[in-house]
C-alpha cells in the first residue's frame, strides 16, 4: 500500500460510513490534514460518531494501562466458552496457528 497521501487522495467527504475506517488513522495522527480537517467537521456536526471517538478513546487508554498478568484458570475458561460463543474461535484452541493469549 502507498503512503498516506495516496491511501486518502480519493476521499472528498467523511460520513458516518466511513468514520470507522478512517478512525485509527485519526487517532494515531497518521491522517493527511486535508483528511483530518474532514474529519473532525464530521465530528463536530455528528454527536454519533464523537461519542464513538471519545468511547474509543477511552477504551485505549484503559487498556494501555492494564497489567501484563497471567489470567487465572477460571476467567481462562470463561473467556475460552464467550470466544466460542461469540465469535466461534479461541486463542486457547489447540489446533490454532496463533495463540493470542497467554
Amino acid at each position: 500500500m502507498g503512503n498516506k497521501q495516496e491511501q486518502y487522495s480519493d476521499v472528498h467527504f467523511i460520513s458516518c460510513m466511513n468514520v470507522e475506517e478512517y478512525l485509527d488513522d485519526y487517532l494515531d495522527a497518521e491522517m493527511p490534514l486535508r483528511v483530518r480537517d474532514m474529519f473532525e467537521a464530521h465530528l463536530a456536526r455528528c454527536e454519533e460518531c464523537r461519542v464513538l471517538v471519545m468511547e474509543t478513546r477511552t477504551m485505549l487508554s484503559a487498556v494501555a494501562q492494564l497489567d501484563d498478568r497471567p489470567l487465572d484458570e477460571g476467567v481462562r475458561q470463561r473467556l475460552r466458552e464467550t470466544l466460542l460463543e461469540t465469535v466461534g474461535y479461541s486463542p486457547y484452541d489447540s489446533s490454532a496457528s496463533i495463540r493470542l493469549i497467554k
